[in-house]
């Protein structure tokens, strides 16, 4: 009878890998290409402006830039004994980094401001984040790089003390924005700025980036929002 048992046990949960392991398999997949057509979108792509409020190249030729904004739903919780919900946010602050921080030519800055909406975080549990630029400031990003190095040398980011980002607040529920700029915005609280070129990164609440002075796709001064 036992071994009955566990065979059915077995054979359950074999239906159960067989059942989801495709989907996982398939959504990593997507992903994957996903990034790879943004990438190679903005490898191919420099000195845009708006043009008859249409993104187009310095010979105004109409230009589009393969990418997404990704949504996220986030569930951890502040702790200092786990520290999860920082470093869930510090990763992707550092991903969208990495996807556009070396983009330095991908827009005309003499022509305004730009910037993109890279991530949008719905953090579920929480209405503020203790301590994030301390910990980006402090603790490893990879087993052999800090944050502060995989940002790079050249890289500025803020002392903790008296920043908005000692504790991120935000409204609970809503959605935060991780924007990347080209072109500094005056006044902003950034998490991470390359001084001479103007592009960083910062977090604002999702439903107001239409408030940050920069220019979008569509030549308004909003944020872009890529599309699903």
């Amino acid at each position: 009878m036992f071994r009955w048992v566990i065979i059915s046990v077995l054979i359950v949960v074999i239906l159960l890998i067989l059942i989801f392991l495709p989907k996982k398999i398939s959504d990593t997949s997507e992903k994957t290409a996903v990034r790879m057509a943004c990438e190679k979108s903005l490898s191919i792509n420099n000195n845009l402006k708006v043009i008859s409020s249409k993104l187009a190249d310095s010979l105004g030729n109409l230009m589009t830039i393969n990418c997404q904004t990704e949504y996220k739903t986030i569930k951890e919780k502040n702790s200092d004994q786990d520290p999860s919900l920082q470093r869930e946010v510090a990763d992707d602050v550092l991903d969208c980094w990495n996807l556009y921080g070396d983009k330095r030519n991908l827009f005309n800055q003499d022509t305004g401001t730009y910037c993109i909406i890279c991530k949008s975080l719905e953090i579920t549990e929480e209405d503020h984040i203790d301590n994030l630029l301390s910990y980006i400031r402090a603790k490893k990003a990879t087993a052999t790089q800090t944050y502060v190095q995989a940002f790079g040398g050249e890289v500025n980011i803020p002392q903790n003390a008296g920043n908005t980002y000692d504790t991120y607040r935000f409204t609970k529920g809503s959605s935060t924005a991780v924007v990347v700029t080209f072109g500094k915005l005056a006044g902003a609280n950034y998490l991470v700025l390359h001084q001479a070129s103007g592009i960083g990164v910062l977090l604002y609440p999702y439903d107001s980036v239409a408030n940050l002075n920069c220019y979008s796709f569509e030549g308004r001064q909003t944020a872009l929002e890529f599309k699903r």
